[in-house]
């Protein structure tokens, strides 16, 4: 009997960096197979003190860590945060959000990512050992479906620990993990903390809860390494369920193309009836109005295109650079090299001078320099 193919996966890690710089760092750079990074406490002060037109100091550069080959999602209140969320940046086509619409609390973190029609919701946790806000946000959230919540709880249930004894919010936590559509994937007595003070035991705060629709699946699973951690006293979870995002990109007509003129004359023809349109009600300016979008919507699922992006594109690119290109690999000859050459450079002139003009048209020619902007560091060893 052939065996069934392996579903795609999704790979979540869960993990407290004890706000420790170089904690997240390993993380980030040893993990680049995962596709979400939930951190707990993760290292917030100022990183460093940027140009500023209005301060002669400089403006204050306050954050966490970066890294080139991942979507850091914050906190609205990043003073007082406990978590950050990293998506990898082979998921842009599925559209990464921070959804502070669900729930907005220094301690809780909804991200969205677009599974085909369908947005899934992560839900990264700190519970705070003394005054456990988090989870009392938690607690209050409204019933809807979520695809995995993790993070360091602070909370002991004889459902994860049978050596501790039930705490009553870890009871109700359970409670509202029902109503989120997850179950725990914890098993029992298997340790994630274990303290610097040597006097303490370990115990089990870091927990993974997944949907129920996955839970009973071969190729759903917990991984508890306790092993390397570096300085943070919290062992890593990684979560895998089976399911993917879908990798759509939107739909676009390129700047600059005949699509992009055949767009807009269409527009600019359809506007032009409108002088001599019967426009003397309500009802008439609706049908005017209602024909002009759904022209305008053919046009654009008639002309516009999914890109394929990859790492090598750059916006500069047009199709005369195209033609040439695909002219020179067809015949290798000094003159078609030196066609390739100057339509790649007349198209690199082309979209710059287009950037330089616009920015003094709109007299911000500061728009141009990257140092004028409030930017996070490229890479973690800056900090």
């Amino acid at each position: 009997m052939p065996t069934q193919p392996h579903p795609p996966s999704f790979h979540i890690l869960s993990f407290n960096a004890n706000h420790t710089p170089t904690n997240t760092k390993y993380i980030l750079e040893t993990n680049k197979d995962c596709d979400i990074i939930f951190v707990q406490e993760p290292y917030y002060g100022t990183i460093k003190h940027v140009p500023s037109p209005h301060d002669p100091h400089g403006k204050e550069l306050f954050g966490t860590q970066s890294a080139p080959d991942w979507f850091l999602l914050e906190v609205e209140d990043v003073r007082n945060s406990r978590v950050a969320t990293y998506v990898n940046k082979r998921w842009k086509g599925a559209h990464p959000m921070r959804r502070i619409d669900i729930i907005n609390h220094p301690h809780v973190l909804c991200v969205s990512l677009r599974f085909g029609d369908t947005d899934k919701l992560f839900l990264n946790v700190y519970g705070h050992p003394d005054s456990r806000s988090g989870i009392h946000a938690l607690a209050e959230l409204p019933a809807r479906t979520f695809t995995c919540v993790a993070g360091d709880f602070n909370l002991h249930h004889s459902r994860w620990e049978s050596t501790k004894p039930t705490q009553e919010l870890a009871s109700t936590l359970c409670e509202r993990m029902l109503g989120l559509g997850v179950d725990l994937l914890n098993p029992v007595d298997v340790h994630t903390h274990f303290p610097h003070n040597a006097a303490l035991a370990p115990s089990v705060v870091d927990l993974a809860w997944v949907n129920a629709d996955f839970f009973n699946s071969p190729h759903c699973s917990l991984s508890i390494n306790q092993n390397d951690r570096g300085t943070s006293d919290h062992a890593i979870l990684t979560i895998e369920i089976p399911t993917r995002p879908a990798y759509i990109a939107d739909p676009v007509i390129k700047k600059g193309s005949e699509d992009e003129l055949s767009f807009f004359r269409t527009l600019t023809s359809q506007l032009e009836m409108f002088a001599t349109a019967d426009l003397s009600n309500s009802q008439s300016i609706d049908t005017v109005v209602d024909g002009f979008f759904a022209t305008m919507d053919g046009e654009f699922n008639r002309l516009a295109r999914i890109p394929d992006i990859s790492s090598h594109a750059k916006d500069w690119w047009v199709p005369s650079c195209d033609d040439a290109f695909a002219a020179f690999r067809e015949d290798r000859t000094p003159a078609n090299r030196k066609a390739t050459r100057t339509a790649v450079r007349t198209a690199q002139r082309t979209h710059f001078d287009a950037q330089i003009d616009k920015a003094v048209e709109n007299n911000q020619p500061w728009d141009l320099t990257s140092w004028y902007k409030d930017r996070r560091l490229q890479t973690t060893t800056a900090i």
